[in-house]
């Protein structure tokens, strides 16, 4: 009699952790659709404001690269895998009133300098380019 109530207290917890697994997920995947659906559509209406002609084109230079960032970061989190975030991080992302000024700000704010990664892109792109011109 002991061993079928451990048993039956063991598939209770096993089936409760699972289902605590599975409901963790799912509202992981529910707070990264939302926090993707917001970041695109602010990057959307920032863009649709650097063309509404609000703004003299010097001015519209200036704010280029803010555009250029901010859709970088939206593909990051909509494209690579971006599973090493958790939960949590997703909800800090969702609780941002404006997600990509939020990660534009944390990525203006640090001191990573990617000029060597730049560097190194371009030549292996170059050098493969070059290796493919002079088959031809």
């Amino acid at each position: 009699m002991v061993f079928w109530q451990v048993r039956n207290a063991t598939m209770t917890i096993v089936v409760t952790a699972r289902f605590m697994k599975n409901a963790g997920r799912r509202k992981e995947s529910f707070m990264r659709e939302n926090v993707l659906r917001r970041m695109e559509q602010e990057v959307k209406g920032y863009r649709e404001y650097l063309v509404s002609g609000e703004l003299a084109a010097a001015q519209i230079v200036e704010e280029a690269y803010q555009l250029v960032v901010k859709q970088g970061l939206y593909c990051v989190f909509a494209n690579h895998d971006c599973s090493r975030l958790s939960a949590e991080e997703w909800g800090w992302l969702n609780q941002q009133e404006h997600i990509t000024d939020y990660l534009y700000s944390l990525w203006m704010g640090n001191d990573t300098d990617l000029t060597e990664e730049f560097a190194e892109i371009i030549h292996n792109e170059l050098n493969h380019d070059m290796e493919v011109h002079r088959n031809e």
